[in-house]
């Protein structure tokens, strides 16, 4: 199951934002739970937010990185190259079509760079 970290400062929306991810067949994970996940849906506004995606992009930088937010993208948020940038509220068929489309481009980035490693290394598929 696809584990996605969700950081939300609103509790409130962060439940409601749990509560969809179940429903679409995901785990939500909480920044304080210390668990792996495999894309992390962020609140830009908050400065917290902010220095998590920078931590993330510098030590995983494959990592589908998606922001949420009220505002629309800003060059502070671009900067960091998010895969994606919802602006909430979010229903859920757009939630889900969002995060399958960022990790479907996520595993065809991975294994577009399995094969070039391969290939850089003098074999052939």
């Amino acid at each position: 199951m696809t584990r996605i970290l969700v950081v939300e400062h609103d509790s409130t929306v962060r439940e409601l934002i749990h509560v969809q991810l179940r429903v679409l067949g995901y785990s939500p994970v909480e920044p304080e739970a210390g668990e792996d996940f495999d894309l992390a849906l962020i609140e830009p506004e908050l400065r917290e937010g902010l220095e998590l995606a920078r931590r993330l992009r510098r030590e995983r930088p494959s990592l589908p990185i998606v922001f949420m937010s009220v505002r629309e993208p800003t060059e502070r948020t671009e900067s960091l190259e998010p895969r994606a940038h919802l602006v909430k509220p979010v229903g859920l068929a757009a939630l889900h079509q969002r995060l399958e489309g960022v990790l479907a481009g996520a595993t065809r980035a991975a294994a577009s760079a399995d094969s070039s490693s391969y290939i850089e290394n003098g074999f052939k598929r």
